[in-house]
């Protein structure tokens, strides 16, 4: 059988999860192609982007462009006063066209996995002849254009007035939800994949999705690159204090609220009249009011320095205002240390509370500084436990085979 993976990009979070099953699905005899939109990666083999093969003139090439730009342009210009300190909010219109491809002609199955800025859905449903899997890394395939609805659960129904825009185009949600719907119309054979409980509730709930099939299916690690290092070591490597107890905060921008760093750095305060930590960073680097024993690494896109990092430190905190699966904390978990998050969203589903790690009550930074104390005096048994929850649960070849499982299921082989 061959499975098509479609993504916006081969960077980010859910690309991450899209080619590490990729190249699983490679390792177990699957014939499988990923098909991006935005490359930058070129070690990854059977990656492609969509304007590099022959099938692409130089100026069809720059077409391709243009029509990746015109409709979220013009959808730009509708929500250029939307509130502040939201996720984005994405058109479900799009010019480009990914069913002319070779790949997609070839294939028995198409995956689909974070899709925005590149997928219209009336074009390509009208075009589809392929069974769909969609993995649902986040909101967006079920909203009216928001990634995260926070308390909003508009998409359970319309999405009209929706929060996250200002007047006078509050109704863009619901007019966009309308299209997906009418996209989704008489159409069959679209099984939704969620990487946790909650997301899967999320989609149950949901006016769009909810009469889909749907399956639980958590994102993998390769625990070849993910595992516990000798913690000396990995702190000697990277340049960090031998003693001092670290915790480690990984985001794609320290500074995006709904990451939590506001959270964190309250817990800090109230950390600090106990304990001398050092804060250590992964994303975008922010100005901190005190930079004292804070390191900031930045973007780190090698993920043997990442495991390193995960080793090296005492605790990850993960303060996010919701998780669709809890990526950070698995990787930091598969590395022996154990962590520390809201006990809401796709966390629930990777840490156990004092078995592996601390689920702390959501957005209260006393209680995630208790959380962060408890992970430091046990951090020994809770790294160990938390080894074992991801080998058993999270090991990507382990979710390969659930994914193959399904394929086959759809394809009746």
């Amino acid at each position: 059988m061959k499975i098509l993976h479609i993504i916006t990009a081969d960077s980010g979070g859910a690309a991450k999860a899209c080619i590490r099953l990729h190249k699983a699905l490679l390792k177990g005899g699957v014939s499988s192609d990923v098909l991006v939109y935005m490359r930058k990666n070129y070690d990854v083999p059977r990656v492609h982007q969509l304007n590099e093969h022959k099938y692409y003139s130089c100026l069809r090439e720059k077409l391709e462009y243009l029509k990746m730009g015109v409709c979220p342009g013009i959808h730009k210009l509708l929500t250029l006063n939307r509130p502040k300190g939201f996720e984005i909010f994405t058109s479900p219109h799009s010019l480009v066209d990914f069913t002319n491809h070779p790949l997609y002609r070839k294939a028995d199955i198409v995956h689909l996995h974070w899709v925005s800025y590149v997928f219209g859905f009336k074009s390509f449903f009208r075009k589809n002849t392929k069974p769909i899997v969609w993995t649902q890394h986040d909101m967006n395939a079920f909203t009216g254009g928001c990634h995260h609805a926070d308390d909003c659960e508009l998409y359970q129904s319309d999405c009209d007035k929706c929060p996250q825009l200002n007047t006078p185009f509050t109704g863009l949600a619901k007019k966009y939800l309308k299209n997906k719907r009418e996209a989704l119309k008489n159409i069959s054979g679209i099984h939704i994949v969620s990487p946790s409980g909650w997301m899967g509730d999320c989609v149950s709930k949901s006016a769009l999705l909810k009469d889909c099939f749907q399956r639980i299916i958590p994102n993998g690690l390769d625990l070849n690159v993910f595992g516990n290092s000798d913690k000396s070591e990995a702190r000697q490597i990277l340049g960090l204090p031998e003693k001092d107890p670290i915790i480690l905060f990984v985001a794609d921008s320290v500074g995006n609220k709904r990451k939590g760093m506001d959270v964190l750095s309250k817990a800090l305060k109230i950390l600090g009249k106990n304990y001398q930590i050092a804060l250590c960073t992964v994303g975008k680097k922010m100005q901190f009011d005190n930079s004292g024993n804070i390191y900031q690494f930045g973007f780190v896109a090698d993920e043997k320095k990442m495991a390193l990092l995960y080793s090296a430190a005492d605790v990850t905190v993960v303060p996010s205002k919701i998780e669709s699966f809890g990526q950070v904390s698995a990787e930091s978990m598969a590395c022996g240390t154990g962590a520390v998050a809201f006990g809401i969203g796709g966390s629930l589903d990777v840490i156990d509370h004092k078995l592996n790690g601390y689920l702390a009550e959501a957005y209260d930074p006393q209680d995630l500084a208790e959380g962060i104390m408890y992970a430091l005096e046990n951090r020994k048994i809770l790294g160990d436990e938390a080894v074992k929850k991801i080998k058993h649960y999270f090991d990507i070849e382990n979710v390969a085979k659930q994914h193959i499982e399904l394929y086959k299921k759809i394809l009746n082989i």
